[in-house]
């Protein structure tokens, strides 16, 4: 079920390679890929069913990551 879901991200991600909106682009495709890799960690990487302080550092790394986004597209 999961890879079900993993491939039509990724045909949501081709598929926004042909869509030009702009700056919404990058934005949309970040946030696909962030999905992507937080399915790819939760269920194959078994966060889910680990410690709750493993998936605590886990979303805080993508709190981070935001955070650098963010300031690098403010530079």
């Amino acid at each position: 079920k999961v890879w079900i879901v993993l491939l039509g991200l990724t045909i949501i991600t081709v598929a926004l390679s042909y869509v030009h909106l702009g700056v919404v682009n990058y934005f949309v495709g970040i946030l696909v890929a962030t999905v992507k890799a937080a399915l790819v960690a939760l269920i194959f990487m078994n966060l889910a069913k680990d410690n709750k302080s493993n998936l605590v550092i886990f979303c805080s790394s993508f709190i981070f990551l935001a955070i650098f986004i963010a300031l690098t597209g403010a530079d």
